[in-house]
């Protein structure tokens, strides 16, 4: 799915992850990077949603992205 709007309901729960409260409610976080990525998908964590840049991509992207629940693309 591509987000384009700040005001998009995906974007703005993500957004709300940078509040402990809501970091504790939903038992998610936001991790940034492929770095970290590679290593979430090596430890075998969940990965709720995966959210990339438009023409940035990653080798990592096809693994990441089938081991996502939710993959969205921004501009």
């Amino acid at each position: 799915m591509h987000l384009t709007s700040a005001a998009n309901p995906r974007l703005k729960s993500i957004a709300a992850l940078a509040h402990k409260k809501h970091r504790a409610e939903s038992g998610l976080f936001v991790a940034e990077g492929w770095e970290f990525i590679a290593r979430a998908l090596k430890a075998g964590w969940y990965i709720d949603t995966l959210l990339h840049v438009e023409g940035h991509t990653h080798s990592l992207l096809p693994e990441a992205g089938a081991a996502a629940d939710h993959v969205h693309t921004t501009t």
